[in-house]
């Protein structure tokens, strides 16, 4: 689902310092996903009175399907068809070989900072985005989403629940709830409930024929990630991932017969790479520039005709490039994104701006020309007229 990002009445138009209008014009068109901070900080709920006919299980999975609906209203998650068939084609494969049964379980993505996971009761589970981008293939993913399958399919989101104390009464709060699962997030389970999803998790993901190398491969990621980290979510954290790695490293080293399986390594790159690179965009929006050129590069490489992955290097190499050469590197970024995507008006401004800067005036005019033909009820019509007409500055 496509959805245009709103622009603010009235903006004023900035045409070299404005960065961040630069990146909401270039996403024009683009996968959107709004209310960050929803997720990321916690949104006040509706109060939920639970009826005297229900259980406590009962209030409590529709307590959890109310923090579902209220995303959903509130468009928090990523909207992307393919990326929500995929999720959902490799998380029914890894229930079909679970030890027990859970129905009804789907994968939203979300966007966050820091890799992170967690499930709620009714059977959702949250993922973000920046975890897709560190993941690099199909069987990473399915080493986190078992995991997480695991812990559905015992019940610990519910029996976790369960047992606090006062959490639900005749004026139980969705905040409340949602606050609790959230904790899970930060500070997983007892280490007994842990060990457990990573026994049933492991073997879940070995019966689905994943390559399990691949298994120790992602908590190596999570862990090197999580060095230095400001983060406290459990995949983001040493001390929560280290028990998790040596038991997929003992159970992996005992059995050699392990070494083979799936992988999926470029069907997971196509169905990931809209939700990775629109989360990059929303992270330059928040002048958070850390590792955007190693995503984009990864995204260019097993996807090249990505048109808004080009567009955001030339965006990053304009801003922060590394190199004497950097502004050059912007321009032919700019222009690949261009010949992929021939109709993104606002990649055309931000090359004609940056070649006049640069001072190549006769192609600058001419790919200003071009935005005002695909844009010629554009706020800024009059000044990029200007630089159209305007001579070129004698020597």
């Amino acid at each position: 689902m496509h959805v245009n990002m709103k622009k603010t009445k009235n903006r004023s138009f900035l045409f070299m310092h404005e960065r961040i209008s630069r990146l909401k014009r270039m996403g024009d068109g683009a996968l959107l996903c709004v209310v960050l901070l929803g997720i990321q900080m916690g949104m006040c709920w509706p109060t939920f009175a639970a009826s005297a006919s229900m259980s406590k299980i009962e209030a409590l999975l529709v307590l959890s399907q109310k923090i579902e609906d209220d995303l959903v209203t509130n468009k928090s998650f990523f909207m992307d068809e393919t990326l929500d068939a995929y999720l959902s084609s490799v998380t029914s494969n890894l229930i079909t070989h679970a030890t027990g049964t859970v129905e009804n379980v789907r994968v939203r993505v979300i966007p966050k900072e820091y890799p992170y996971a967690c499930s709620y009761p009714h059977g959702l589970i949250l993922i973000d985005a920046s975890l897709l981008a560190l993941m690099k293939n199909e069987a990473q993913l399915a080493a986190i989403l078992s995991r997480e399958v695991a812990h559905l399919v015992s019940r610990h989101p519910l029996v976790y629940a369960d047992k606090e104390s006062g959490l639900l009464n005749n004026s139980a709060s969705t905040n409340k709830a949602d606050v609790l699962w959230k904790a899970l997030a930060i500070d997983g389970y007892a280490k007994n409930v842990e060990a457990e999803a990573d026994r049933d998790g492991f073997a879940m993901m070995k019966a689905a024929g994943y390559d399990m190398r691949e298994s120790i491969e992602a908590f190596q990621l999570l862990l090197f990630k999580a060095m230095g980290s400001p983060s406290h979510f459990f995949y983001n954290k040493k001390l929560s991932l280290l028990p998790t790695l040596q038991y997929y490293y003992r159970s992996i080293s005992t059995n050699n017969s392990l070494a083979e399986g799936i992988t999926r390594t470029q069907e997971y790159r196509d169905a990931t790479q809209n939700a990775t690179v629109e989360d990059v965009r929303m992270r330059m929006l928040r002048h958070n520039y850390i590792d955007v050129k190693d995503v984009l590069d990864e995204v260019v490489q097993f996807n090249p005709s990505n048109a808004l992955a080009h567009a955001l290097l030339g965006e990053f190499y304009r801003l922060c490039g590394p190199g004497p050469n950097h502004l050059d590197v912007a321009i032919a970024q700019y222009a690949e994104s261009i010949i992929l995507n021939p109709t993104n008006a606002s990649v055309y401004l931000e090359l004609g701006l940056l070649l006049r800067q640069t001072g190549k005036y006769a192609e600058s005019k001419l790919v200003l020309k071009k935005y005002l033909e695909l844009k010629p009820e554009a706020p800024d019509v009059s000044i990029v007229r200007g630089y159209v007409d305007e001579a070129a500055p004698s020597k």
